[in-house]
């Protein structure tokens, strides 16, 4: 039997390879098929009397993982082989269940069970699901959560194999294989009361989640229409176990299903009932490293005149694998709960806190962040990290389309190392960076999919205006905006009045590459991408001067000449260290604003990949696309030796005359 590629929720039992000997199941995966998930299948009753695997699995190409299945076999001399021949590939192993495997070693292993024993309810009588009486089967609530889901990239299916009525997460985690037992690892407590504190509030809840090992889930059944006005006297009780805050459950509540914009509907919102209280919610730093909390569907409400404030509606200093979903920050909720006033911080995550996701890939995991006095979300520490901010709108509305100002930054990071910021809106910071990163120990950053300087339609106005783009500083580096492999234009940066990209007393080895930068520098100084002090920095011959980035000269493009089958000729030169490899990305933009603002990267059109001669030079010429064209070339390079990338290349005009071998010429 052979699957198709990307396999998931399938039953696949009772084969056997009596009748000829080969493989009983083969899963076959070409190198141009992409990465692939092959998960919650349960593979079981397969018997073996040829002494093969019971699952042989081939793939030619990387990134492949194999997670939440049920490999289980008789008389086999595996239950999975991973194959080597053929130009097979190592795969990603994550909480499967097999009693032995064979083949190439995974590139990944973690959560996987190991037994022969999966715990089926009646496998002789066909019933493949998970026993969830005694002996309870070791495959239940052995997944992962579903934040370590995105965190690991990995699919989770909305429903088992049961369909719609087979819920894919009861619990604390998945279980493994294609059923979802009905064993829920964690209680439930209601919040039906909008009083600060006492029988049926939200703080009494939390106090009793404290009191009670293991994920507690607080969901909320008060009476009345939307929103319901939670107004607290003083901070909720600290988080220091396993919470979840579902606002969602509240009735007439739901959670957002738009791509752009937003349908959500909150129905519970948090305030301060007078003065300044320090959060709204808290997970202390003396919280256990195992403690986690989960927010989604809160709105949380700064001053709007007639009550008080909160420094910070949520502030993470311990625990992990935080989860911060759906909610509305301040600035304007979704739908009809309207105006949310001013607070001084969204977020603040610090302290000992590690891994947490504010966000995530689904258009239901989107927060809205506006009007902050200070930064949306701030991170400090060098000993906070691991964090994920992804899918955001900040600076905004919750529907993207009106500007909500942020007074600091849309996401300040100081000394918290490797974060990923990915797909987030952020604009309307006039003050300062939408992103500032400093400090030497803030390295590891990936910075990808972001849209900065304009509303979610990328409509780049005056009210959606950045200060600067990014900021990076105080000797931090070694960061990727974009991605070194990507040949799709990653970040969106745009209608900065300063820089666009700028290391100002950067480190070395940020990576810039490929993006679509373009109309910054409004003030009349900053380019694109900026090393330095802002405007262009003069190339030195050789490359031997220090800085940001360790100053990385620029290439020029000095030629470009049309191609008669419509491609054009471009010629650069770089001078650079010598003997070292550059990877150059050409662009191509309608126009250019030059002098201090330097050129645009509007669409990249092409990249080479040279290396320099003993003497630090390079020249060449090659073909790149001609759509858009004639117009201005701009280029830039990046050191692959070092990963650092240079500032944007003055402007180079095209003509429309220049043909190369012309009629009479050839």
């Amino acid at each position: 039997m052979t699957p198709e590629p990307g396999t998931t929720n399938n039953l696949i039992v009772q084969i056997s390879n009596s009748s000829n000997g080969n493989v009983p199941i083969y899963l076959n995966y070409a190198d141009d098929q992409g990465p692939v998930q092959f998960s919650f299948n349960t593979v079981a009753g397969i018997e073996c009397t040829a002494a093969t695997p019971a699952l042989e699995f081939h793939t030619e190409g990387s990134g492949t993982t194999l997670h939440h299945n049920i490999l289980q076999s008789s008389g086999c001399l595996s239950d999975l082989d991973i194959r080597a021949s053929f130009d097979g590939q190592p795969v990603a192993l994550r909480n499967n269940l097999y009693n032995t495997r064979s083949g190439l070693s995974a590139t990944a292993v973690s959560g996987n069970v190991i037994t022969p024993s999966p715990g089926f309810v009646n496998a002789a009588a066909g019933d493949y699901r998970l026993r969830d009486s005694a002996p309870v089967s070791v495959g239940i609530n052995a997944g992962v959560t579903p934040i370590q889901a995105i965190q690991q990239g990995l699919s989770l299916p909305a429903q088992d194999l049961d369909g719609p009525t087979g819920l894919r997460v009861m619990g604390s985690r998945v279980d493994i294989g294609a059923y979802e037992s009905a064993i829920n690892d964690s209680s439930v407590l209601t919040v039906t009361s909008t009083n600060s504190n006492g029988p049926g509030s939200l703080a009494q809840a939390i106090t009793s989640a404290n009191a009670t090992a293991g994920l507690q889930r607080i969901e909320f059944n008060i009476a009345g229409a939307c929103p319901r006005l939670i107004q607290l006297d003083a901070p909720l009780p600290d988080v220091v176990d396993d919470v979840e805050i579902d606002g969602f459950t509240q009735p007439g509540a739901s959670a957002n299903t738009q791509t752009d914009g937003t349908d959500a509907q909150l129905c519970v919102t948090i305030l301060a009932s007078g003065g300044t209280l320090d959060q709204a919610l808290q997970v202390p730093g003396s919280a256990p490293a195992s403690a986690s909390l989960s927010v989604k569907g809160i709105a949380f409400a700064g001053s709007t005149g007639f009550n008080g404030n909160f420094i910070a509606a949520i502030r993470l200093r311990g625990g992990s694998d935080h989860l911060i979903q759906g909610n509305a920050f301040a600035g304007t909720g979704p739908g009809a709960i309207g105006v949310l006033g001013t607070l001084d911080f969204g977020m603040q995550i610090r302290g000992s806190a590690q891994n947490v996701l504010v966000g995530g890939p689904q258009p239901e995991h989107r927060n809205s962040f506006g009007a902050m006095l200070s930064s949306a979300i701030a991170l400090t520490d060098a000993t906070s990290g691991g964090h994920t901010i992804q899918n955001n709108y900040i600076g905004l509305s919750a529907d993207g389309l009106q500007a909500s100002t942020i007074g600091l930054n849309g996401i300040f990071a100081s000394a918290s190392p490797n974060v990923r910021i990915l797909d987030n809106v952020i604009a309307s910071v006039p003050n300062s960076a939408a992103i500032a990163i400093t400090g030497a120990t803030a390295t590891g950053y990936q910075l990808r999919g972001n849209l900065l300087g304009v509303s979610v339609l990328q409509i780049p106005a005056i009210q959606f205006r950045n200060a600067v783009g990014i900021q990076i500083s105080n000797g931090s580096g070694g960061h990727e905006i974009g991605s070194l492999s990507g040949n799709s234009q990653s970040n969106l940066v745009t209608n900065s009045t300063g820089p666009g990209i700028w290391l100002n007393t950067a480190g070395n080895g940020t990576l810039i590459r490929p993006n679509r930068i373009f109309g910054n520098g409004i003030s009349g100084t900053g380019l694109g991408i900026d090393l330095g002090t802002p405007g262009p920095l003069a190339n030195d011959v050789g490359d031997g001067d220090a800085g940001p980035n360790r100053g990385q000269n620029t290439p020029l493009v000095i030629g470009s000449v049309a191609n008669p089958d419509g491609s054009r000729q471009v010629s650069i030169t770089l001078d650079t260290i010598q003997n070292t490899p550059h990877r150059i990305d050409i662009y191509r933009s309608p126009d250019c604003p030059g002098s201090n603002r330097g050129g645009n990267m509007l669409n990249r059109i092409g990249t080479i990949v040279t290396t320099t001669s003993p003497s630090g030079q390079s020249s060449f010429n090659f073909a790149v696309s001609g759509a858009g064209g004639p117009a201005y070339l701009t280029a830039v390079t990046t050191s692959l030796t070092g990963l650092d990338s240079s500032e944007v290349s003055a402007c180079y005009l095209e003509t429309a005359s220049d043909l190369l071998f012309r009629a009479g010429f050839e």
